[in-house]
């Protein structure tokens, strides 16, 4: 089919329309980039064969929303503003959200309306070739660079992969501090470079990133949060925001296959010496050095050859004698696949995993406990030198937002 762009043409249907298409039978086509109007609104953007596919934008005057389209209905990933406030963001289907994640970029929204930027707040970016929409921007286009300085792009990036993007961007090789809406339901959230993740954020580390957090180094603690609070008074409005779900598909409700370690941003080597099946202080040695495990204990989960745990939340322990972090954590350990296991240990449900260390002693201690406080299960093993002090600091940052 030849493509050709036509101006207001009439459609088949009654409507007008201009933009990318081809005639068939007499009849003018949408097909590519387009805008579609109606007797109260328009869209604008991908068309396919005749059908909204993609990217595009549902205007109604001071309503608008902005979704990746299937066969003329908002299924995806999208976002709707009222009077210029964003009102709906999340998963919508049939052009309903169907899941409402808006806390997860109003804090964004909010920041690009305090940027003062007198722009235009819609960009579409076409493929030269077949005249589809690769990308349909709600924000602002990176400026040119003067004195060599450039205004940086903002806005919500609609990609014709079913995705979006958010967040600043010098280019449009989405590189920076980002979060990535992909295509599949689930999100990706932290440093990007050229679109690839290189260092997984908690979605709070983002926020503050954007809008700062307090200083509390100077002596004068109060004047310095009245200081900050005075010049940027939304930054207590996102704070404690829901964390990202990593590897879960918001669309269908479902836990992808990830790789755990991935999803570990830092974490401790534990090398397991010995195991008390029953926590009751009996402990069996693993056998000679070969027959050691290694463990990864990190910020999110607790990786084994028996099972992966998941972290919840942490209590961190300096009383007296014992130093160390207690996890809420999720999970299941299959015990009888232990070198030294009888083969007949039962399988534990784990719902705390307490790290303890007495001063000035190599070993460190791991005591599991089911969900009503009972030990199920006890570890004795080594970290790498000051591993476990290297690492509280770390688990510190994230839980307890230091």
């Amino acid at each position: 089919m030849e493509l050709i762009q036509q101006n207001k043409i009439r459609l088949e249907d009654g409507h007008k329309y201009s933009g990318w298409g081809y005639f068939e039978n007499g009849q003018f086509i949408p097909h590519g980039c387009g805008k579609k109007f109606y007797s109260d609104h328009y869209v604008y953007g991908n068309f396919n064969r005749g059908l909204v596919e993609g990217p595009a934008i549902e205007s109604y005057d001071m309503y608008m929303q902005t979704m990746q389209f299937t066969n003329n209905r908002g299924n995806g990933w999208g976002l709707s503003i009222n009077r210029g406030r964003l009102s709906e963001f999340g998963y919508y289907k049939d052009n309903k959200l169907q899941i409402d994640l808006s806390d997860f970029a109003l804090w964004y929204y909010t920041k690009m309306q305090d940027a003062g930027r007198e722009e235009n707040m819609l960009t579409v970016y076409t493929f030269n070739s077949s005249h589809e929409v690769a990308e349909l921007l709600i924000g602002y286009k990176p400026g040119p660079i003067q004195n060599g300085v450039g205004l940086v792009g903002m806005g919500f990036h609609f990609m014709r992969d079913g995705s979006i993007w958010m967040g600043n961007t010098a280019t449009r090789r989405f590189s920076g501090k980002l979060i990535h809406f992909n295509s599949d339901g689930t999100i990706d959230c932290g440093k990007f470079d050229n679109g690839e993740l290189k260092e997984r954020m908690e979605l709070q580390e983002i926020i503050n990133t954007y809008y700062g957090t307090f200083d509390f180094s100077e002596d004068d603690l109060f004047a310095n949060l009245f200081r900050r609070r005075e010049k940027n008074p939304l930054r207590e409005q996102f704070r404690n925001t829901q964390p990202i779900k990593v590897g879960y598909n918001y669309f269908s409700n479902v836990i992808s296959q990830v790789n755990k370690s991935s999803l570990n941003k830092f974490y401790m080597k534990y090398t397991l010496w010995e195991v008390d099946f029953n926590g009751t202080g009996n402990f069996i040695s693993l056998g000679d050095e070969e027959d050691r495990e290694e463990w990864e204990i990190g910020d999110s989960y607790i990786i084994t050859p028996h099972g992966t745990l998941e972290i919840k939340d942490a209590i961190f322990v300096n009383e007296g004698p014992l130093v160390g972090v207690q996890f809420q954590v999720n999970g299941t350990l299959t015990m009888d696949e232990f070198s030294c296991s009888h083969g007949f240990e039962s399988d534990i449900d784990v719902t705390t995993v307490a790290l303890m260390r007495q001063p000035h002693n190599v070993w460190l201690w791991v005591y599991a406990f089911d969900e009503n406080g009972n030990p199920v299960a006890n570890f004795c093993g080594t970290d790498d030198l000051d591993g476990l002090a290297n690492f509280i600091p770390f688990l510190e940052r994230k839980y307890l937002k230091k």
